[in-house]
């Protein structure tokens, strides 16, 4: 339908529009745009995932009195060239949080409904969210919804103890987006987020050295260069935040919905369990490894780790057949 109309939209509409606004120039939003980034056979070949792109590259290099910006939630580097082609001669401004001005405002909405929140009850929510504005639209929503339920007085007013009573509503009913997220990080940076979470308490600082000594405790000896690399890494995305010579978490709710939903013994758990066939070939291995076997059990434990190169027990065994062989 967009195709057959698109002359309309292209002759018809815009001239109407330009003459319209006079001097003004329009600007066209598109929100979550990254939902386009698709090519699959099983979409027709007028469905918008095919054929928008070359449309929306046709406008901007034509269509001069046009302003676009297009709202992307994930990380350029995992866009597809196609996609990013549309966008080669665009600004790019990453966003992130909210002022803490604009944060408070934001959660003073409420105030419109004759709501009251205490100044605690607002730092608490500016400390939970780090002025995230999801989050603290979620948070505030389920605070709005713990208000519903209570009497009296405490109908309308917003104590400290409101919010942290609204926490447990608010990592659950979030959980698609916290899930998102999650899944957005490659394994060496959930296992890492996991270890922190776990150990660290609100506004914590752990050291690299301190994060290592929880991996080797919890039994995870693998994939150390990414292990070493992945705090930095979750600095840059803005998970974690560097403090003098350790880190933290950046939004203290992920981090406990990281702790409660996503323990590290599962993470580990999950990562070894990715592939069922490299699971069966490290247990040949393991036979192989106890009946001395060790060329064969290199051999299975080779394979395991290329179908799932992050199967844990599968490098810790195989760097112990080489220790006993002395081939280091």
């Amino acid at each position: 339908a967009f195709i057959a109309d698109k002359d309309t939209f292209h002759l018809k509409f815009l001239p109407k529009l330009y003459k319209k606004l006079g001097n003004r120039r329009p600007v066209f939003l598109f929100d979550e745009f990254d939902v386009m980034d698709q090519h699959e056979d099983k979409y027709s070949e007028t469905a918008a995932a095919n054929k928008l792109h070359p449309y929306l590259r046709q406008l901007i290099s034509t269509q001069t009195k046009m302003c676009f910006v297009f709202v992307v939630g994930r990380r350029m580097q995992e866009l597809s060239f196609e996609f990013l082609s549309t966008f080669k001669s665009a600004q790019s401004i990453q966003v992130f949080v909210l002022e803490v001005d604009a944060a408070k405002a934001l959660i003073k909405k409420g105030e419109e409904e004759g709501i009251l929140f205490e100044e605690e009850a607002i730092n608490e929510i500016l400390f939970l969210t780090r002025c995230h504005p999801y989050f603290t639209q979620l948070l505030c929503q389920e605070v709005f919804n713990q208000q519903l339920s209570a009497e009296g007085e405490k109908a309308n007013h917003v104590t400290l103890q409101t919010v942290r009573d609204s926490i447990p509503a608010a990592l659950a009913s979030g959980g698609s987006a916290f899930q998102w997220i999650w899944k957005g990080l490659p394994p060496a940076e959930q296992i890492v987020f996991s270890a922190i979470a776990e150990k660290a308490t609100p506004g914590c600082v752990l050291t690299d050295d301190e994060i290592m000594l929880i991996l080797k405790q919890a039994g995870i000896r693998m994939m150390m260069k990414e292990l070493n690399l992945a705090p930095s890494t979750l600095v840059e995305w803005k998970m974690l935040e560097k403090v003098d010579e350790g880190y933290q978490f950046y939004i203290e709710l992920m981090r406990r919905w990281v702790a409660e939903y996503q323990p590290l013994w599962q993470v580990k758990d999950e990562i070894e369990k990715v592939n069922p066939l490299a699971n069966t070939l490290f247990q040949a291995a393991e036979h192989y490894f106890n009946q001395k076997n060790y060329e064969k059990a290199i051999q299975q434990l080779q394979e395991a780790i290329s179908l799932n190169p992050n199967i844990i027990k599968a490098r810790l065994l195989l760097g112990t057949i080489y220790k006993v062989q002395e081939d280091y």
